[in-house]
């Protein structure tokens, strides 16, 4: 049985995207892009495995990717032993809540299910039970900010125990697809954020590979945009475009969770906004160079280019299951 510190996690970052519609495209679009993209990753090695950050809504990711998971679930036959757990579902405070007993019984033998609590996130005080609205000091939108945050955190650079007490791996690439440009639930969206941790890690690490899906809107599409065309679509990377989108929407916890941060000087949310600038600098470099080493995901610059910008679900497919049989062979190389 593969051992969880033998897998190879691939993050797949993915919401509904606000652009659909714009596009041409319905709901349907990307829930089919996310099957045909997790089948072909959990499809190239048995030690393969996929990081989420949950969305436990009925008809969420989550449980699509549930579903596909116990699809490709091998059950043990005579003395061959039980299969790996291949999904990594990573819950953060206050939401993790939602998930009922039984679904989670269901999903045991399929997934570990990675609770993120107050506590992991620097809050000991706070019971890992404690309703957001229960919360006041510190305020409870501040808190489930932050602990989104550590575990958007903990999924990409592991160490977080299993139920088992095994520390999760880290992750080896990241698929970021859709997700919200608008209405999300932390400082930033939430996709930015992601990209934002695997590109720019702390400690001296190297950056961790991402593959963009930018064709389907969203925040993958604005940092797609980004990526190809730095003159006209820098702005949603900004805080101050942000916090306009959000007034113009009638939204004002934004600018509520931003004033809560104020509070506490060490989290100086401008300057994380700076960092997924120079991060997406750094990569658009990368992507519209000739190095065809140089954006480290397995992939050229034009075939990364083509990904930014292609519908095609089979071209899609295609360049994903290149870039991390690339990402793979490298990595076995170097074990």
């Amino acid at each position: 049985m593969t051992k969880p510190s033998q897998q190879f996690l691939v993050g797949i970052s993915i919401s509904e995207s606000p652009d659909l519609e714009r596009l041409g495209l319905g709901k349907e679009h990307l829930a089919e892009q996310m099957i045909s993209i997790a089948r072909a990753v959990l499809r190239l090695d048995d030690e393969i495995g996929l990081v989420y950050g949950g969305d436990l809504r009925p008809e969420g990711f989550t449980w699509r990717l549930f579903d596909i998971a116990l699809s490709e679930h091998r059950p043990p036959s005579g003395k061959a032993p039980e299969p790996p757990r291949r999904i990594y579902n990573y819950m953060a405070w206050p939401y993790y809540s939602k998930l009922a007993k039984h679904n989670e019984a269901q999903m045991v033998n399929d997934c570990h299910f990675m609770r993120v609590r107050p506590r992991d996130a620097g809050f000991p005080k706070i019971p890992d039970d404690r309703a957001q609205d229960q919360q006041t000091d510190p305020p409870g939108a501040l808190v489930a900010s932050w602990c989104l945050t550590r575990m958007r955190e903990l999924s990409t650079y592991g160490g977080h125990p299993t139920l088992e007490g095994e520390f999760a791996p880290p992750m080896q690439a990241r698929i970021l697809l859709g997700g919200r440009s608008s209405g999300y639930m932390s400082f930033m969206p939430g996709l930015f954020e992601e990209f934002l941790i695997s590109r720019a890690p702390p400690n001296n690490r190297p950056p961790i590979p991402v593959f963009i899906i930018g064709a389907f809107g969203g925040a993958a599409g604005q940092l797609a945009d980004a990526l190809l065309d730095q003159d006209q679509a820098d702005d949603p990377l900004t805080l101050e475009f942000q916090l306009k989108q959000a007034a113009a929407a009638g939204r004002r916890e934004l600018k509520q969770l931003i004033d809560h941060y104020a509070s506490y000087p060490h989290l100086v949310i401008e300057d994380r906004y700076q960092a997924l600038r120079d991060a997406v600098g750094s990569l658009r470099d990368a992507i519209t160079g000739n190095d065809a080493q140089a954006p480290g995901n397995g992939l050229t610059p034009l075939e990364n280019r083509a990904l930014l910008t292609s519908r095609d679900e089979v071209e899609i497919r295609r360049l994903l299951v290149k870039g991390l049989k690339n990402l793979r062979t490298k990595d076995s190389a170097s074990a």
